[in-house]
């Protein structure tokens, strides 16, 4: 089985996903803060970025596994060359599947609601588990990032401002000037949220990118064999 696959057109169809996704999202809170309509409403929630357990959510997470799936196609090449980088790329494959968990089970949400309550973080929500994991992440991969070739390292680099932009800066953006912004529902507080998941799925989008283009320099096609221990004949 021999899969052909094109770094542009996953980037264009990524970021048409995206441009849709917050498009539908802003579009459902203008409805209900301008048309007085009902934010529980089902096709409201169903794209509402700033929901859980819903269609924006999924497609998060779908992009994520994908994301996952494309790293240890790299891990198992680059294992193959006795690469001494192979358990980095391993795992940060491990990483992704767990993000990935993370955005379809909340599972930083509800860590994070422990570790503002231990902090007592003054009437604002901090995102700590993930400001955490990205200090550990730079410690732990700032050398496996130097060895990269200088184009690649440009889109992870690239991917990475996204997301922490996304997840971590513009959020306390928000907080600062809008010190109570995640305690009250309001039309400032929903874009906000739109802007940061944005940012986080065009990171991923990029991130996606650069896994193409690096494996596009050293492996020319992907062949899936499926083998069996022994043959069976079936008759009629």
């Amino acid at each position: 089985m021999e899969f052909k696959i094109s770094p542009n057109q996953i980037t264009r169809l990524l970021i048409f996903i995206t441009i849709a996704i917050g498009f539908a999202s802003l579009s459902g809170q203008f409805y209900v803060y301008f048309l007085n309509g009902d934010k529980l409403s089902g096709v409201v929630r169903m794209f509402d970025l700033n929901e859980e357990q819903n269609i924006p959510t999924l497609v998060t997470g779908l992009i994520l596994l994908f994301c996952s799936l494309l790293l240890e196609f790299v891990a198992l090449a680059k294992q193959r060359e006795n690469n001494r980088y192979s358990a980095y790329w391993h795992g940060l494959a491990i990483t992704f599947i767990y993000l990935s968990f993370d955005e379809l089970l909340e599972l930083h949400e509800k860590i994070n609601s422990i570790l503002n309550r231990i902090v007592q973080s003054t009437g604002q929500r901090l995102d700590i588990l993930n400001i955490l994991l990205v200090l550990i992440f730079i410690l732990v991969y700032f050398k496996f990032l130097l060895h990269l070739p200088k184009k690649i390292k440009r889109f992870f680099v690239l991917a990475f401002a996204c997301v922490v932009i996304g997840g971590v800066g513009i959020e306390l953006l928000g907080v600062c000037f809008f010190p109570n912004i995640y305690h009250q529902e309001s039309l400032i507080s929903e874009i906000i949220t739109t802007i940061e998941e944005c940012f986080e799925i065009l990171g991923l989008t990029i991130f996606i990118h650069g896994i193409l283009l690096y494996l596009n320099s050293f492996v020319t096609d992907i062949h899936i064999n499926i083998v069996g221990s022994e043959k069976k004949r079936f008759q009629q």
